[in-house]
């Protein structure tokens, strides 16, 4: 018995020395990543490529003389900074200056853009709302409106030509509380809802319009069935979406329980990983980085999306064309997911690519079908 008792002591000492060994280096390397990752600002853009960042650059002044900046020269330097996606230092130039110059309209709207480049687009349109409350010019009070109304349909338009109609419904209800009598939310919400086939949400949002509005009415006849015959013919048939004996399956490389596909975005090529759960397409900010200027498509905003691990917020670019063999989605949008690495793709194969075919995979013998 004083044996085992030894040897049992041993033991203990030992599994004890382990786990603190393995607690400092978990510690150790928590510190290091912190350290490495911690951002200046919230969901900031993806920085300039390595070959941006060798363009020459006007020399902006020291952060500590900000304050003494004329608002004709901060926008020249914010103009600068935004074609150069370099929002750390526009954040820490603008705050500088407003807190000398806190009422100075000007300035905030140039705030107002920053927040526009680096924040979800909604928070953003909402601080253009928050500013409708300040002391206005009557041209001030048009541009921010007017900038209100280009965002906002310029996000609805580009959302519903990729049919994200769930990213376009996360966008769009915070604006409908917001601005609960407006038009263009309320009818961008309801076709979110209806091309979702959320009907009761679809109705309780249009019943906020008048009973006969014409564009309400033109919604529910294009979207709600009107029969449960309507229902079953709406649905494609079984035999539509499993492959025909003569359609060749596109080959998937098998990683555990998830598939790799090779794809092309414009006319770079790019290994996805597929997932069903996502709503949107997506790369790294790593890869993202990697493309020429003329390849990163058109910024469109910040957006909320669903993942299979969850909801994240990144931003939105509609790139010309996503194609897998001679399958191709044009005018797609792709989100840009911030982080450096997913290992062994470069991005996610999401819904909004794959819901335009009858699509299936052969798990057995790893092969897309579209």
């Amino acid at each position: 018995m004083r044996w085992f008792a030894v040897l049992l002591s041993a033991s203990l000492t030992l599994n004890v020395l382990l786990l603190t060994k393995i607690w400092q280096s978990d510690s150790d390397a928590t510190n290091v990543l912190a350290k490495q990752n911690t951002p200046a600002l919230k969901n900031t853009q993806p920085v300039a490529s390595q070959e941006d960042a060798q363009e020459p650059a006007a020399t902006a002044p020291a952060t500590s003389n900000f304050n003494d900046i004329s608002i004709a020269q901060l926008n020249t330097h914010w103009q600068r900074w935004q074609r150069d996606q370099d929002y750390r230092s526009a954040q820490t130039a603008i705050h500088a200056y407003l807190q000398q110059h806190p009422q100075d309209i000007d300035a905030l709207l140039i705030e107002a853009e920053l927040i526009a480049a680096t924040e979800p687009l909604s928070e953003a349109i909402e601080h253009y709302y928050s500013l409708l409350s300040l002391p206005l010019s009557q041209s001030q009070d048009t541009q921010i409106r007017q900038r209100i109304i280009t965002l906002t349909d310029e996000a609805i338009a580009r959302l519903s030509d990729a049919r994200a109609w769930d990213v376009l419904a996360m966008f769009v209800e915070p604006l409908v509380q917001l601005d609960p009598t407006e038009r263009r939310y309320i009818l961008a919400l309801a076709q979110a809802y209806g091309q979702q086939s959320q009907f009761t949400l679809m109705e309780n949002t249009l019943a906020s319009l008048m009973p006969n509005d014409h564009d309400a009415q033109r919604l529910r006849e294009a979207l709600i069935p009107k029969s449960e015959e309507q229902i079953v013919s709406n649905r494609r048939p079984v035999a539509e979406i499993t492959p025909k004996p003569r359609k060749q399956g596109i080959a998937l490389t098998r990683i555990g329980d998830q598939f790799l596909v090779n794809a092309k975005l414009n006319s770079s090529g790019v290994t996805l990983l597929i997932d069903t759960g996502a709503s949107a397409s997506a790369i790294t900010q790593q890869h993202f980085e990697t493309l020429p200027r003329s390849e990163r498509g058109t910024f469109i905003g910040r957006f909320t999306i669903n993942t299979a691990a969850g909801q994240i917020v990144a931003p939105m670019y509609r790139m010309a064309t996503l194609s897998i063999g001679r399958y191709s989605v044009n005018n797609t949008t792709v989100m840009i997911l911030p982080l450096d690495d997913l290992g062994v793709a470069d991005g996610l194969l999401g819904m909004n690519f794959l819901k335009e075919f009858d699509f299936r995979i052969d798990q057995s013998n790893a092969l897309l079908y579209l």
